[in-house]
C-alpha cells in the first residue's frame, strides 16, 4: 500500500494552476535553464496553499489540494503540521515618488509583524498610511489593504477639496484647530492662517455653513467662536489671531473642541480640522473618539516631523475607508496647497492632475 506521503507527492503533481485564489510572490528566483531529473518548486510568500513549478526560467502558479500546504523542505503538499507553513509578504511595489523604509520592504519578502513605511521623494506628499504592516491577510494598514503612495501637493489639495465638497453640501460648521506651539515660527503659523484662509474663501459662511478657529500650545484657547458664520467677519478675526508659542498638548486641543461644538454650533454636522507639526504631550485619543462617535469628521495634517502614527490613529475614515490623514513636508506646502483649493482670480489652476490617485490595494 502506497504510503500517505507517496499520495501526497501524487496529488501534488496533478495540481494545476486553475485557482482563483491571489498569490503573492514566489520565495526565490527560478533558473534560466531547468535541472535534469528534478524540478526546482518554490513557495508561495504569502499563501501556504499556493507552490510555483519552475519551467526554464518561468514560475508556474500551482496549488495543493484542499486541505494541505506546500512543505518546502520535502517538496511536496503537506498536512500543515508538516509543513510548518510560515506566511511572508511579497515586497512592496517600488514607488516612483518614494522610498520605503527600511530599504528591504521594497526588495525582498518581509515576516508576519514587519512594518514598512514610506518615505516621499522631492516635492512629493504622503497619502495613506503613516505604515504598513505584514499580517497574516497580507499587507495591512489602518486604511485595510490600500497602500499608501506619494503624490504631487496639487493632489493632496485635490483630496481634500473633494472631501470637503462631499461634506459640505448639507448644513455644517468647520472648526480648525491650530498648533502655535514654540516648535511653529510665527512665520509658519501665518502659512496656516492663510491655509485656513483660502478654505473659507472657497466654502463660503452663510445661514448654512459656521466656522471657528480653536489655537493650542500648552493650553488651548478659543479664538473665533463656531457660531460665525459671516465670511468677511471671519476672514478678518483670522488676521487678528496672535501667536502665543509654547509647548504641544492635543489632548486640551481637541477637548475644547468638543466643548465649542457642544455649546456653540449651530448645525448638527462640524467638521474639525487639526493642523499640527509636533510631538504632543498627551494622547489625544480620549477626545477624538468622542467626536468621531459624535458623527463629526475629523481630519488630521501633519506638518514636517510630526509623529505620524498618532495623527493617523486620530483622523476619521471617508466613505471610502481611507483615514483623512494628511502628511506635508513644510508649513509653505500647506500655504500652496490652500491655492490649489482656492487659487487667486486669474491665474492658472489647470495643474496636471494625471497622478492623482487613490493609496493601491495590496
Amino acid at each position: 500500500m502506497a504510503s500517505s506521503r507517496g499520495w501526497i507527492y501524487v496529488a501534488l503533481a496533478a495540481c494545476v494552476a486553475t485557482m482563483v485564489q491571489v498569490a503573492g510572490a514566489p520565495v526565490g528566483t527560478c533558473p534560466a535553464v531547468d535541472p535534469i531529473n528534478r524540478s526546482i518548486l518554490l513557495p508561495d510568500s504569502s499563501d501556504c496553499t499556493l507552490y510555483y513549478m519552475c519551467s526554464n526560467g518561468a514560475a508556474i502558479l500551482m496549488y495543493c489540494p484542499p486541505g494541505l500546504h506546500f512543505n518546502p523542505v520535502s517538496n511536496v503538499c503537506d498536512w500543515p503540521a508538516n509543513a510548518n507553513c510560515k506566511k511572508q509578504c511579497s515586497p512592496l511595489a517600488d514607488n516612483r515618488n518614494g522610498v520605503w523604509q527600511p530599504a528591504s520592504c521594497g526588495k525582498d519578502t518581509s515576516e508576519i509583524g514587519d512594518r514598512c513605511s514610506l518615505q516621499c521623494n522631492g516635492e512629493f506628499e504622503l497619502k495613506g498610511s503613516a505604515f504598513v504592516e505584514c499580517t497574516d491577510n497580507g499587507w495591512n494598514s489602518s486604511n485595510g489593504e490600500n497602500i499608501p503612495i506619494c503624490l504631487p501637493p496639487v493632489c493632496i489639495g485635490e483630496n481634500i477639496d473633494d472631501d470637503l465638497n462631499k461634506t459640505l453640501s448639507v448644513k455644517a460648521g468647520l472648526l480648525f484647530i491650530l498648533d502655535e506651539s514654540g516648535s511653529v515660527q510665527e512665520s509658519d503659523f501665518i502659512k496656516t492662517k492663510e491655509f485656513v484662509k483660502k478654505i473659507i474663501s472657497k466654502f463660503e459662511l452663510s445661514e448654512n455653513r459656521s466656522a471657528g478657529v480653536i489655537t493650542f500650545s500648552s493650553t488651548a484657547v478659543e479664538r473665533i467662536r463656531l457660531s460665525e458664520s459671516s465670511t468677511s467677519s471671519f476672514l478678518s478675526a483670522v488676521d487678528r489671531i496672535d501667536y502665543r508659542a509654547g509647548g504641544t498638548d492635543i489632548l486640551s486641543s481637541l477637548n475644547a473642541a468638543l466643548n465649542e461644538i457642544n455649546n456653540y454650533a449651530i448645525h448638527n454636522l462640524t467638521l474639525v480640522f487639526l493642523i499640527t507639526d509636533g510631538d504632543s504631550t498627551t494622547d489625544g485619543t480620549p477626545a477624538a473618539d468622542k467626536i468621531k462617535a459624535a458623527g463629526h469628521p475629523l481630519f488630521t495634517i501633519g506638518v514636517a516631523q510630526t509623529r505620524l502614527l498618532h495623527l493617523e490613529s486620530l483622523a476619521s475614515a471617508g466613505d471610502n475607508g481611507i483615514k483623512h490623514f494628511f502628511h506635508i513636508r513644510s508649513y509653505a506646502v500647506l500655504e500652496s496647497i490652500g491655492q490649489y483649493i482656492n487659487p487667486p482670480s486669474g491665474s492658472n489652476s489647470s495643474e496636471d492632475k494625471t497622478q492623482c490617485l487613490e493609496p493601491t490595494v495590496a
